[in-house]
């Protein structure tokens, strides 16, 4: 409470100070969760607050968060201490931007072009904080600006290096950004050039320099990265190559090609990754699913050893209608592990309602020739979902049902998950009732209890709302109320009171 004071009379001041010309934003998000699991603890609370204050060209901003106990719902403690209180400041930064430079203190993210060399975040849905605490600077400017005085002061500058090798200086825009920050004692600094040639052209050059704590001494990995992106009328290219070493070399390939042609848009995608595992790196799956080419072992790490493919057909003869099919695969450079991803989608649209109709399939196969391990998967989930408005209330129905097939070891199973959900909203509030079943036989269905989960989101005052959820869910990706986000199997209540200003 003795933050929370001091941080009001701080922002008392100096709107006194400084009046009309400084604007603040932010809110605070407080959750209770109670889950119905036999740990030694079973209740949680965490506060968050944070606030942004704007004063011309500059911004500065904090978060604090509270936490009794620490909670992940990944990986719930079953010793947990009642007594123990996280409290942080999880972000503090300041930061000053113009049209042509940008640099940032504090606490930041940060991503050099698709984010195969970098991309730190914090990841809410897995709970992977990669925030950096330093700085991040950024300078762009254009080689005609006449009148910036930066922007002048750099081409001055690079021209005579275009004249020394005889090639003209000339672009429509160059960015160079950098980063010097530290995320959980691994210390990282980068620079990225991006280079815009012509309205069409964008090519780029990344460097990133890593240390990280490994047993008691420090290791150092350096990954080098360049990509060109081309967009143009009928189609739009990007290659993106990356290479890291520590111990043992390593590179990522990624390109993507899209077409369009009359009512049609065609895409193609490939990747090539061999030893690029990095925390900081996020490589795109090339699939539909976003699933590693494995479910165990070292395929099951994205960047690992993997090559791939995809294919994407979006047809739209009609403004009514929408036709996709996606088909991806993925396997290793020995052939032991495959992967196919299938996706194939309707979407009908009537004059207040619309009809989707999807069918997903997910195939999986594991022959490990150097240990005794033999893993083969298939997923088949069908769906429909119909969006409406009835008595100005708009609903959404949906059902699915997921069908798996494993042979693990020699042993087959089946199983089963059906679901069913629905979303409607009146008013100031908006519901969503999600029932699931997972059985293995159908004689067993009776004898298993279905999940039933509902969610309840209400305005109730101007810049305020409430969220409660009651009930059971599975894990994976769950999609309500116009959100999706990835998340563990829960059973119990999680209450959240969000209010912003």
């Amino acid at each position: 409470m003795k933050k929370y004071f001091l941080i009001t009379v701080f922002i008392v001041i100096v709107c006194n100070i400084f009046g009309e010309n400084i604007s603040i934003s932010g809110g605070n998000e407080l959750k209770f969760i109670y889950r119905d699991v036999k740990d030694s603890l079973n209740q949680f609370m965490e506060d968050e607050f944070k606030f942004d204050l704007t004063y011309k060209n500059f911004r500065f901003g904090m978060k604090y968060i509270a936490e009794l106990p620490k909670y992940d719902e990944f990986y719930p403690d079953t010793k947990l201490d009642s007594d123990k209180l996280i409290s942080k400041w999880d972000e503090r930064y300041l930061e000053f931007e113009t049209d042509n430079f940008y640099i940032r203190g504090g606490t930041f993210e940060a991503a050099f072009g698709s984010g195969i060399v970098l991309n730190a975040y914090n990841n809410t849905d897995f709970d992977e904080d990669n925030h950096l605490e330093g700085c991040k600077i950024s300078i762009s400017f254009c080689g005609d600006d006449k009148t910036d005085e930066l922007s002048r002061k750099l081409y001055k500058l690079f021209s005579p290096i275009g004249e020394i090798l005889s090639i003209p200086f000339i672009f429509n825009e160059i960015t160079f950004s950098g980063i010097y920050g530290i995320s959980n004692n691994d210390l990282v600094s980068g620079l990225d050039i991006e280079i815009q040639p012509t309205d069409f052209l964008k090519i780029g050059f990344s460097g990133l320099n890593e240390k990280f704590e490994d047993s008691d001494s420090y290791n150092t990995k350096n990954i080098f990265g360049e990509r060109v992106e081309i967009s143009k009328n009928i189609f739009d290219a990007k290659i993106e190559y990356a290479e890291n070493s520590k111990d043992f070399d390593g590179s990522a390939l990624y390109g993507n090609f899209t077409t369009y042609f009359d009512k049609f848009t065609l895409t193609a995608v490939y990747k090539n990754y061999q030893n690029f595992v990095d925390r900081f790196s996020e490589l795109p799956t090339v699939n539909y699913s976003e699933q590693p080419i494995a479910e165990y072992g070292n395929h099951q790490d994205l960047g690992y050893e993997e090559e791939g493919i995809q294919g994407i057909i979006h047809f739209n003869p009609s403004f009514e209608n929408e036709f996709i099919v996606n088909y991806a695969e993925g396997w290793s450079f020995d052939k032991t592990v495959t992967q196919s991803d299938f996706h194939a989608e309707w979407l009908h649209s009537f004059e207040n309602s619309s009809l989707t109709l999807q069918y997903s399939q997910l195939e999986r196969f594991d022959d490990k020739t150097y240990y005794p391990v033999y893993y083969w998967s298939k997923e088949m989930k069908p769906a429909i979902s119909y969006d409406f408005i009835a008595n100005e209330i708009p609903i959404l129905l949906k059902a699915s049902f997921k069908t798996k097939l494993k042979n693990n070891y020699g042993e087959e199973t089946t199983e089963y998950e059906p679901i069913l959900q629905t979303d409607f909203a009146f008013g100031d509030y908006s519901v969503s009732i999600i029932a699931s079943h997972n059985f293995h036989d159908f004689d067993e269905i009776s004898e298993i209890t279905p999940k039933v989960g509902a969610e309840l989101i209400a305005s109730v005052w101007e810049h305020s709302s409430i969220k409660l959820f009651v009930g059971s869910e599975e894990g994976g990706q769950i999609c309500r109320n116009g959100i999706c986000q990835n998340q563990a199997a829960f059973d119990g209540v999680r209450l959240t009171v969000s209010t912003r200003f």
